[in-house]
Protein backbone atom coordinates (compact mmCIF):
# COMPACT_ATOMS: atom_id res chain seq x y z
CA UNK A 1 0.00 0.00 0.00
CA UNK A 2 1.64 3.56 -0.73
CA UNK A 3 1.17 5.83 1.41
CA UNK A 4 1.00 9.76 0.59
CA UNK A 5 4.44 10.34 1.41
CA UNK A 6 5.75 7.92 -1.40
CA UNK A 7 3.54 9.67 -3.81
CA UNK A 8 4.93 13.15 -2.98
CA UNK A 9 8.76 11.39 -3.58
CA UNK A 10 7.82 10.24 -6.64
CA UNK A 11 6.72 13.45 -8.06
CA UNK A 12 10.05 15.13 -7.28
CA UNK A 13 12.26 11.81 -8.63
CA UNK A 14 10.08 12.64 -12.01
CA UNK A 15 9.83 16.51 -12.05
CA UNK A 16 14.12 15.78 -11.47
CA UNK A 17 14.34 13.79 -14.59
CA UNK A 18 12.35 16.31 -16.75
CA UNK A 19 15.33 18.01 -19.15
CA UNK A 20 15.52 22.18 -18.30
CA UNK A 21 16.61 24.45 -21.09
CA UNK A 22 19.49 26.94 -19.72
CA UNK A 23 19.30 30.42 -21.38
CA UNK A 24 22.27 32.30 -22.18
CA UNK A 25 22.68 35.29 -23.20
CA UNK A 26 23.49 35.80 -27.29
CA UNK A 27 27.07 37.09 -27.65
CA UNK A 28 27.69 40.03 -30.13
CA UNK A 29 30.37 40.26 -33.20
CA UNK A 30 32.09 42.85 -30.98
CA UNK A 31 32.61 39.58 -27.84
CA UNK A 32 33.39 36.88 -30.66
CA UNK A 33 36.65 36.56 -32.10
CA UNK A 34 36.11 35.87 -35.67
CA UNK A 35 35.52 39.52 -36.36
CA UNK A 36 39.36 39.90 -36.52
CA UNK A 37 39.84 37.11 -39.43
CA UNK A 38 36.74 39.45 -41.21
CA UNK A 39 38.44 42.53 -40.95
CA UNK A 40 41.98 41.39 -42.35
CA UNK A 41 40.16 39.51 -45.16
CA UNK A 42 38.72 42.72 -45.87
CA UNK A 43 42.19 45.01 -45.70
CA UNK A 44 43.41 42.35 -47.98
CA UNK A 45 40.80 42.34 -50.68
CA UNK A 46 41.29 46.27 -50.86
CA UNK A 47 44.70 45.93 -50.88
CA UNK A 48 44.65 43.47 -53.78
CA UNK A 49 42.34 45.49 -55.59
CA UNK A 50 43.96 48.75 -55.12
CA UNK A 51 47.47 47.25 -56.26
CA UNK A 52 45.69 46.09 -59.54
CA UNK A 53 44.61 48.96 -60.05
CA UNK A 54 46.75 51.18 -62.58
CA UNK A 55 49.01 54.04 -60.85
CA UNK A 56 47.83 57.54 -62.12
CA UNK A 57 50.64 59.33 -63.94
CA UNK A 58 50.82 63.06 -64.67
CA UNK A 59 49.18 65.17 -67.11
CA UNK A 60 51.31 67.04 -69.26
CA UNK A 61 50.31 69.74 -72.28
CA UNK A 62 52.66 70.39 -75.35
CA UNK A 63 51.95 72.16 -78.17
CA UNK A 64 53.00 71.85 -81.31
CA UNK A 65 53.01 73.28 -85.02
CA UNK A 66 51.76 70.74 -86.60
CA UNK A 67 49.91 67.16 -85.69
CA UNK A 68 51.70 64.99 -88.48
CA UNK A 69 48.82 61.96 -87.93
CA UNK A 70 49.29 61.78 -83.93
CA UNK A 71 46.56 59.66 -82.42
CA UNK A 72 45.26 58.91 -78.23
CA UNK A 73 46.42 56.07 -77.29
CA UNK A 74 49.96 56.54 -78.97
CA UNK A 75 52.71 56.54 -76.42
CA UNK A 76 55.33 58.69 -75.29
CA UNK A 77 59.21 57.38 -75.60
CA UNK A 78 62.29 57.97 -73.70
CA UNK A 79 65.17 55.89 -75.53
CA UNK A 80 62.72 53.19 -77.11
CA UNK A 81 60.96 52.91 -73.88
CA UNK A 82 57.27 53.74 -73.13
CA UNK A 83 57.01 56.40 -70.05
CA UNK A 84 53.43 57.69 -71.19
CA UNK A 85 50.50 57.75 -73.27
CA UNK A 86 48.50 60.57 -75.54
CA UNK A 87 45.14 60.94 -73.86
CA UNK A 88 43.46 64.03 -76.00
CA UNK A 89 44.03 65.54 -79.12
CA UNK A 90 42.75 69.35 -80.07
CA UNK A 91 42.63 72.18 -82.06
CA UNK A 92 44.90 74.71 -80.43
CA UNK A 93 43.96 79.07 -79.98
CA UNK A 94 47.55 79.03 -81.25
CA UNK A 95 48.12 77.62 -84.54
CA UNK A 96 48.44 74.35 -84.07
CA UNK A 97 47.33 71.27 -81.41
CA UNK A 98 47.75 70.89 -78.33
CA UNK A 99 48.32 67.17 -77.20
CA UNK A 100 47.23 66.22 -73.82
CA UNK A 101 49.80 63.03 -72.34
CA UNK A 102 49.59 61.47 -69.10
CA UNK A 103 53.25 60.09 -68.16
CA UNK A 104 54.13 56.99 -66.02
CA UNK A 105 55.07 58.38 -62.29
CA UNK A 106 58.56 56.53 -63.02
CA UNK A 107 58.75 59.41 -65.64
CA UNK A 108 58.60 62.49 -63.46
CA UNK A 109 62.13 63.05 -63.71
CA UNK A 110 62.02 63.82 -67.41
CA UNK A 111 59.40 67.09 -66.88
CA UNK A 112 61.66 69.45 -66.04
CA UNK A 113 61.70 73.24 -67.52
CA UNK A 114 63.62 72.98 -70.20
CA UNK A 115 62.69 69.29 -71.65
CA UNK A 116 61.87 68.74 -75.46
CA UNK A 117 59.07 66.83 -76.94
CA UNK A 118 58.75 66.03 -80.91
CA UNK A 119 56.96 63.99 -82.88
CA UNK A 120 58.42 61.14 -84.30
CA UNK A 121 57.11 60.26 -87.61
CA UNK A 122 59.14 59.00 -91.24
CA UNK A 123 61.02 61.36 -92.52
CA UNK A 124 64.14 60.81 -95.82
CA UNK A 125 66.59 62.70 -96.76
CA UNK A 126 70.03 63.00 -98.27
CA UNK A 127 71.50 62.72 -95.30
CA UNK A 128 69.76 59.61 -94.20
CA UNK A 129 66.11 58.12 -93.09
CA UNK A 130 64.52 58.94 -89.61
CA UNK A 131 61.46 57.46 -88.46
CA UNK A 132 60.80 54.72 -90.32
CA UNK A 133 59.45 52.37 -87.64
CA UNK A 134 56.35 54.92 -87.52
CA UNK A 135 55.51 54.51 -91.29
CA UNK A 136 53.94 50.83 -90.43
CA UNK A 137 53.41 50.98 -86.86
CA UNK A 138 52.02 54.14 -84.69
CA UNK A 139 53.71 57.44 -84.78
CA UNK A 140 54.71 58.67 -80.72
CA UNK A 141 56.22 61.56 -79.06
CA UNK A 142 59.77 61.41 -78.08
CA UNK A 143 61.09 63.22 -75.09
CA UNK A 144 64.49 64.19 -74.49
CA UNK A 145 64.87 65.90 -70.55
CA UNK A 146 66.69 68.97 -69.90
CA UNK A 147 69.65 69.65 -67.46
CA UNK A 148 69.72 69.18 -64.47
CA UNK A 149 70.04 71.88 -61.47
CA UNK A 150 69.76 72.68 -57.78
CA UNK A 151 66.85 74.58 -58.41
CA UNK A 152 64.96 72.24 -60.64
CA UNK A 153 61.91 73.23 -61.84
CA UNK A 154 58.94 70.59 -63.30
CA UNK A 155 56.93 71.98 -65.51
CA UNK A 156 53.74 70.28 -67.01
CA UNK A 157 53.06 72.99 -70.45
CA UNK A 158 55.73 72.37 -72.94
CA UNK A 159 56.67 73.71 -76.53
CA UNK A 160 56.67 70.97 -78.98
CA UNK A 161 59.59 71.03 -81.21
CA UNK A 162 58.69 70.83 -85.27
CA UNK A 163 61.50 68.94 -85.78
CA UNK A 164 63.64 66.51 -84.09
CA UNK A 165 66.92 68.32 -82.41
CA UNK A 166 70.22 68.16 -83.51
CA UNK A 167 71.57 67.60 -80.04
CA UNK A 168 73.09 64.69 -79.46
CA UNK A 169 75.06 63.35 -75.64
CA UNK A 170 78.04 65.24 -75.55
CA UNK A 171 79.24 64.73 -72.38
CA UNK A 172 79.08 68.28 -70.88
CA UNK A 173 80.41 70.26 -73.90
CA UNK A 174 79.74 73.78 -74.37
CA UNK A 175 77.65 75.95 -76.79
CA UNK A 176 78.46 78.67 -78.88
CA UNK A 177 76.79 81.08 -81.09
CA UNK A 178 78.60 81.48 -84.35
CA UNK A 179 77.39 85.02 -86.07
CA UNK A 180 77.27 85.60 -89.91
CA UNK A 181 76.24 87.90 -92.65
CA UNK A 182 73.98 85.07 -93.80
CA UNK A 183 73.05 81.04 -93.17
CA UNK A 184 75.82 79.94 -96.13
CA UNK A 185 73.24 77.07 -96.41
CA UNK A 186 74.16 76.07 -92.96
CA UNK A 187 71.32 73.86 -91.37
CA UNK A 188 70.26 72.29 -87.81
CA UNK A 189 71.97 69.38 -87.79
CA UNK A 190 75.35 70.39 -89.61
CA UNK A 191 78.21 68.87 -88.86
CA UNK A 192 81.01 71.30 -86.96
CA UNK A 193 84.46 69.60 -87.95
CA UNK A 194 88.26 70.09 -87.30
CA UNK A 195 90.53 69.06 -89.91
CA UNK A 196 87.21 66.79 -91.44
CA UNK A 197 86.61 65.18 -88.23
CA UNK A 198 83.21 65.79 -86.83
CA UNK A 199 83.41 67.45 -82.96
CA UNK A 200 79.95 68.92 -82.98
CA UNK A 201 76.93 70.23 -84.65
CA UNK A 202 74.62 72.92 -85.30
CA UNK A 203 71.75 73.17 -82.65
CA UNK A 204 69.45 76.17 -84.34
CA UNK A 205 69.80 78.92 -87.04
CA UNK A 206 67.48 82.27 -86.09
CA UNK A 207 68.31 86.13 -87.34
CA UNK A 208 70.15 87.85 -84.35
CA UNK A 209 68.24 90.40 -82.18
CA UNK A 210 68.49 93.59 -84.43
CA UNK A 211 68.60 90.94 -87.67
CA UNK A 212 71.89 91.92 -89.22
CA UNK A 213 73.19 89.02 -88.86
CA UNK A 214 72.62 84.92 -88.73
CA UNK A 215 73.59 83.23 -85.39
CA UNK A 216 74.17 79.77 -85.49
CA UNK A 217 73.88 77.84 -82.27
CA UNK A 218 76.71 75.09 -82.19
CA UNK A 219 77.40 72.24 -80.07
CA UNK A 220 81.35 71.12 -78.76
CA UNK A 221 81.74 67.12 -77.45
CA UNK A 222 83.56 68.14 -74.57
CA UNK A 223 86.46 65.45 -75.37
CA UNK A 224 87.39 68.34 -78.57
CA UNK A 225 87.09 71.47 -76.34
CA UNK A 226 90.66 72.01 -75.95
CA UNK A 227 90.71 72.53 -79.78
CA UNK A 228 88.79 75.81 -79.50
CA UNK A 229 90.11 79.08 -77.92
CA UNK A 230 89.61 82.41 -78.41
CA UNK A 231 92.12 82.33 -81.33
CA UNK A 232 89.96 79.84 -83.55
CA UNK A 233 88.62 80.56 -87.01
CA UNK A 234 85.32 79.62 -88.12
CA UNK A 235 84.07 79.02 -92.08
CA UNK A 236 81.14 77.57 -93.80
CA UNK A 237 81.31 74.91 -96.01
CA UNK A 238 79.92 74.47 -99.26
CA UNK A 239 80.58 70.90 -100.11
CA UNK A 240 81.96 72.08 -103.70
CA UNK A 241 85.17 73.38 -104.47
CA UNK A 242 85.48 73.89 -108.72
CA UNK A 243 89.15 75.16 -109.62
CA UNK A 244 89.69 75.64 -113.20
CA UNK A 245 93.14 76.64 -114.67
CA UNK A 246 94.64 75.94 -118.43
CA UNK A 247 97.21 74.16 -117.21
CA UNK A 248 95.48 72.47 -114.89
CA UNK A 249 92.22 72.21 -116.22
CA UNK A 250 89.01 71.11 -113.88
CA UNK A 251 89.38 70.68 -110.09
CA UNK A 252 86.46 69.01 -108.55
CA UNK A 253 87.06 68.72 -104.70
CA UNK A 254 84.16 67.42 -103.02
CA UNK A 255 82.98 67.35 -99.05
CA UNK A 256 80.89 64.03 -97.66
CA UNK A 257 77.40 64.02 -99.44
CA UNK A 258 75.89 65.32 -95.59
CA UNK A 259 78.20 67.98 -96.14
CA UNK A 260 76.82 68.74 -99.87
CA UNK A 261 72.81 68.25 -98.91
CA UNK A 262 72.99 69.58 -95.04
CA UNK A 263 76.41 72.28 -95.52
CA UNK A 264 78.42 72.70 -92.62
CA UNK A 265 81.46 74.31 -90.57
CA UNK A 266 85.08 73.47 -90.25
CA UNK A 267 87.91 75.36 -87.97
CA UNK A 268 91.43 75.85 -87.11
CA UNK A 269 92.72 77.01 -84.06
CA UNK A 270 95.63 79.40 -84.82
CA UNK A 271 97.31 79.65 -81.08
CA UNK A 272 97.62 77.49 -78.05
CA UNK A 273 97.91 80.48 -75.99
CA UNK A 274 94.59 81.77 -76.89
CA UNK A 275 91.47 82.09 -73.69
CA UNK A 276 89.75 79.19 -73.06
CA UNK A 277 86.23 78.87 -74.27
CA UNK A 278 82.91 79.92 -72.36
CA UNK A 279 79.55 78.53 -72.79
CA UNK A 280 77.19 81.54 -74.93
CA UNK A 281 81.16 82.69 -76.64
CA UNK A 282 80.11 84.21 -80.18
CA UNK A 283 82.52 83.28 -83.28
CA UNK A 284 83.20 85.43 -86.16
CA UNK A 285 81.52 82.64 -89.20
CA UNK A 286 83.62 83.31 -92.61
CA UNK A 287 81.99 82.65 -95.73
CA UNK A 288 85.01 80.43 -96.39
CA UNK A 289 89.02 79.76 -95.53
CA UNK A 290 91.54 81.90 -95.94
CA UNK A 291 94.98 79.87 -97.02
CA UNK A 292 96.98 81.47 -94.18
CA UNK A 293 94.97 80.41 -91.48
CA UNK A 294 96.00 77.09 -92.30
CA UNK A 295 99.45 77.75 -92.48
CA UNK A 296 99.20 79.21 -88.90
CA UNK A 297 97.83 76.58 -88.11
CA UNK A 298 99.39 73.52 -89.02
CA UNK A 299 102.68 75.38 -86.86
CA UNK A 300 100.43 74.79 -83.47
CA UNK A 301 100.69 72.12 -81.82
CA UNK A 302 97.05 71.59 -79.61
CA UNK A 303 97.81 70.02 -76.12
CA UNK A 304 95.88 66.37 -75.35
CA UNK A 305 96.18 66.49 -71.73
CA UNK A 306 95.69 69.06 -69.17
CA UNK A 307 98.95 70.93 -69.33
CA UNK A 308 100.45 71.57 -65.52
CA UNK A 309 103.87 70.61 -63.71
CA UNK A 310 106.64 73.04 -64.83
CA UNK A 311 107.57 76.00 -63.59
CA UNK A 312 111.00 78.32 -64.49
CA UNK A 313 114.48 78.83 -62.74
CA UNK A 314 116.12 82.17 -63.37
CA UNK A 315 119.51 82.09 -62.65
CA UNK A 316 121.76 85.23 -62.92
CA UNK A 317 125.30 84.66 -62.32
CA UNK A 318 128.82 86.56 -62.87
CA UNK A 319 131.07 84.75 -65.28
CA UNK A 320 134.65 85.13 -65.87
CA UNK A 321 136.23 85.50 -69.59
CA UNK A 322 138.94 86.55 -71.61
CA UNK A 323 137.02 89.43 -72.16
CA UNK A 324 136.34 89.70 -68.53
CA UNK A 325 133.36 89.92 -66.20
CA UNK A 326 129.91 89.24 -67.76
CA UNK A 327 126.32 89.00 -66.58
CA UNK A 328 124.60 85.74 -67.48
CA UNK A 329 120.94 84.56 -67.20
CA UNK A 330 120.18 81.27 -67.81
CA UNK A 331 116.53 79.83 -68.04
CA UNK A 332 115.65 75.87 -66.66
CA UNK A 333 112.77 73.96 -65.88
CA UNK A 334 111.50 72.36 -62.51
CA UNK A 335 108.90 70.02 -60.98
CA UNK A 336 107.50 71.54 -57.63
CA UNK A 337 106.91 67.65 -56.05
CA UNK A 338 105.62 66.63 -52.72
CA UNK A 339 107.78 63.32 -51.57
CA UNK A 340 108.80 61.18 -48.38
CA UNK A 341 105.67 61.54 -46.24
CA UNK A 342 104.54 65.00 -47.32
CA UNK A 343 108.22 66.51 -48.16
CA UNK A 344 108.33 69.49 -50.29
CA UNK A 345 110.96 70.46 -52.99
CA UNK A 346 111.78 71.10 -56.68
CA UNK A 347 113.14 68.42 -59.04
CA UNK A 348 115.80 69.78 -61.48
CA UNK A 349 119.13 68.29 -63.54
CA UNK A 350 121.47 67.06 -61.33
CA UNK A 351 123.86 68.95 -64.31
CA UNK A 352 122.21 72.39 -63.02
CA UNK A 353 123.96 72.46 -59.66
CA UNK A 354 127.50 73.00 -61.76
CA UNK A 355 126.03 76.66 -61.79
CA UNK A 356 126.78 76.76 -57.84
CA UNK A 357 130.21 75.56 -57.89
CA UNK A 358 132.05 78.00 -55.56
CA UNK A 359 134.77 79.51 -57.62
CA UNK A 360 133.56 78.33 -61.03
CA UNK A 361 130.23 80.99 -61.24
CA UNK A 362 129.30 83.42 -59.17
CA UNK A 363 125.41 83.20 -58.99
CA UNK A 364 123.92 86.34 -57.63
CA UNK A 365 120.35 85.16 -57.33
CA UNK A 366 117.81 82.36 -58.36
CA UNK A 367 114.11 82.95 -58.63
CA UNK A 368 111.08 80.73 -59.37
CA UNK A 369 109.29 82.61 -61.86
CA UNK A 370 106.17 83.70 -60.71
CA UNK A 371 106.38 82.43 -57.03
CA UNK A 372 109.39 85.06 -55.56
CA UNK A 373 109.97 86.87 -53.21
CA UNK A 374 113.12 88.10 -51.13
CA UNK A 375 113.47 85.85 -48.18
CA UNK A 376 112.37 82.91 -50.32
CA UNK A 377 114.93 83.58 -53.03
CA UNK A 378 117.47 83.90 -50.73
CA UNK A 379 117.04 80.89 -48.79
CA UNK A 380 116.72 79.25 -52.35
CA UNK A 381 119.84 80.32 -53.19
CA UNK A 382 121.60 78.67 -50.12
CA UNK A 383 120.50 74.98 -50.35
CA UNK A 384 121.04 74.81 -53.99
CA UNK A 385 124.78 75.81 -52.82
CA UNK A 386 125.02 73.74 -50.03
CA UNK A 387 123.96 70.87 -52.74
CA UNK A 388 126.28 71.90 -55.51
CA UNK A 389 128.77 72.06 -52.37
CA UNK A 390 127.94 68.24 -51.44
CA UNK A 391 127.92 66.89 -54.72
CA UNK A 392 131.61 67.74 -55.21
CA UNK A 393 132.08 65.75 -52.69
CA UNK A 394 129.85 63.04 -53.00
CA UNK A 395 128.65 62.31 -56.36
CA UNK A 396 125.31 61.34 -57.47
CA UNK A 397 124.14 58.82 -59.12
CA UNK A 398 121.01 60.23 -60.26
CA UNK A 399 120.70 62.82 -63.03
CA UNK A 400 117.66 64.65 -60.76
CA UNK A 401 118.02 66.13 -57.68
CA UNK A 402 115.50 67.59 -55.35
CA UNK A 403 116.38 70.42 -53.37
CA UNK A 404 114.09 70.86 -50.24
CA UNK A 405 111.70 73.38 -49.63
CA UNK A 406 110.11 75.02 -46.89
CA UNK A 407 106.39 74.12 -46.47
CA UNK A 408 105.13 77.55 -46.54
CA UNK A 409 106.68 77.53 -50.04
CA UNK A 410 103.13 78.63 -52.50
CA UNK A 411 103.97 76.21 -55.48
CA UNK A 412 101.54 74.20 -57.33
CA UNK A 413 102.87 70.82 -55.90
CA UNK A 414 102.35 68.01 -57.92
CA UNK A 415 101.97 64.30 -57.47
CA UNK A 416 104.71 61.45 -59.35
CA UNK A 417 102.97 58.77 -60.99
CA UNK A 418 105.08 55.33 -62.14
CA UNK A 419 104.25 55.24 -65.72
CA UNK A 420 102.87 51.91 -67.16
CA UNK A 421 103.30 51.40 -70.81
CA UNK A 422 104.48 54.55 -72.13
CA UNK A 423 103.48 55.14 -75.96
CA UNK A 424 103.20 59.18 -76.30
CA UNK A 425 103.87 61.87 -73.47
CA UNK A 426 104.08 65.24 -73.74
CA UNK A 427 106.65 67.78 -72.56
CA UNK A 428 105.83 70.85 -70.44
CA UNK A 429 107.46 74.26 -69.97
CA UNK A 430 106.10 77.51 -68.67
CA UNK A 431 107.16 80.07 -70.42
CA UNK A 432 108.76 83.58 -68.43
CA UNK A 433 106.20 85.80 -67.40
CA UNK A 434 103.45 83.88 -68.41
CA UNK A 435 99.42 84.26 -66.86
CA UNK A 436 98.83 81.78 -64.21
CA UNK A 437 97.79 78.24 -65.87
CA UNK A 438 99.99 79.00 -69.62
CA UNK A 439 101.95 76.57 -70.83
CA UNK A 440 104.06 75.64 -73.89
CA UNK A 441 104.56 72.00 -74.94
CA UNK A 442 105.92 69.77 -77.13
CA UNK A 443 104.27 66.29 -77.62
CA UNK A 444 106.66 62.88 -77.92
CA UNK A 445 105.27 59.71 -79.79
CA UNK A 446 106.27 55.92 -79.41
CA UNK A 447 108.38 56.22 -82.81
CA UNK A 448 111.08 59.25 -80.66
CA UNK A 449 111.47 56.52 -77.63
CA UNK A 450 114.15 53.92 -77.55
CA UNK A 451 114.26 52.11 -74.34
CA UNK A 452 117.85 52.42 -72.57
CA UNK A 453 119.46 49.61 -70.17
CA UNK A 454 119.59 51.79 -67.37
CA UNK A 455 115.58 52.09 -67.78
CA UNK A 456 115.32 55.96 -68.93
CA UNK A 457 114.15 56.67 -72.49
CA UNK A 458 116.68 58.60 -74.89
CA UNK A 459 114.44 60.73 -77.15
CA UNK A 460 115.28 61.71 -80.70
CA UNK A 461 113.80 64.21 -83.17
CA UNK A 462 112.43 66.45 -80.32
CA UNK A 463 111.88 70.32 -81.51
CA UNK A 464 113.11 72.45 -79.47
CA UNK A 465 115.97 74.08 -77.44
CA UNK A 466 117.66 71.20 -75.02
CA UNK A 467 119.32 72.97 -72.81
CA UNK A 468 115.90 75.55 -71.97
CA UNK A 469 113.51 71.97 -71.42
CA UNK A 470 116.36 70.28 -69.65
CA UNK A 471 114.29 69.37 -66.24
CA UNK A 472 110.27 69.68 -67.69
CA UNK A 473 107.99 67.28 -66.43
CA UNK A 474 106.81 64.56 -68.75
CA UNK A 475 103.01 64.05 -68.47
CA UNK A 476 101.13 61.18 -69.85
CA UNK A 477 99.10 61.55 -72.79
CA UNK A 478 96.53 59.07 -71.36
CA UNK A 479 96.27 60.25 -67.54
CA UNK A 480 97.73 63.60 -67.50
CA UNK A 481 100.20 62.90 -64.55
CA UNK A 482 103.34 63.30 -64.07
CA UNK A 483 105.66 60.21 -65.06
CA UNK A 484 108.83 61.13 -65.29
CA UNK A 485 111.27 64.16 -66.19
CA UNK A 486 113.38 65.77 -69.61
CA UNK A 487 117.03 65.68 -69.05
CA UNK A 488 119.72 66.66 -71.15
CA UNK A 489 123.32 65.57 -71.02
CA UNK A 490 125.85 64.00 -72.39
CA UNK A 491 124.40 65.27 -75.30
CA UNK A 492 121.70 63.36 -74.95
CA UNK A 493 118.43 64.04 -74.40
CA UNK A 494 116.43 61.15 -71.97
CA UNK A 495 113.32 60.96 -70.11
CA UNK A 496 113.95 60.15 -66.35
CA UNK A 497 111.12 57.73 -65.37
CA UNK A 498 109.30 59.12 -61.54
CA UNK A 499 110.22 55.64 -60.23
CA UNK A 500 113.98 56.36 -60.96
CA UNK A 501 113.91 60.35 -60.20
CA UNK A 502 115.07 60.44 -56.20
CA UNK A 503 118.59 58.69 -55.24
CA UNK A 504 118.16 59.92 -51.71
CA UNK A 505 115.41 61.41 -49.47
CA UNK A 506 114.73 64.77 -49.11
CA UNK A 507 116.59 65.66 -45.78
Amino acid sequence: MTTSTDKSDERSDAVDTIPTAIVSQRRSLVQSKFWILTFLALLLAIGLAWSSMPERGTRISIHFPDGHGLHPGDPVRYRGINVGTVREIRLSDRDGVDVQAEMDSSADQLLKEKSRFWIVRPQLALTGVSGLETAVGPKYVAVEPGESSENEVRSHEFEGLSQPPATFVNGGGVEIVLRGDKQFSVRPGSSVSYRGFEVGRILDVQLSDDARFVDLRATIKQPYLRLVNSKTKFWANSGVDVDFSLRGGLSLDTESLETIARGGVSFVTLGNDGVEVVDGQVFVLHEQMDEEWLNQANRVRLPTVDLKGAVTLVIKSTRSGLLGKRNVTRLASAVPVRVNAGQTGILIPTSLLSDFVPDKNTVESVTIDGFSSDSFDQALLEKMQRLAASDSNEPRTSEIVVVPLDQGAQLPWQALTTPGDVSAVVAVRRPVGAREGLFVHQPINASQLTELSDGTLSVTGFEGDYELWNGSPILSTDSGDVIGCLVYSGSQLRIVPANKLIDRPIR
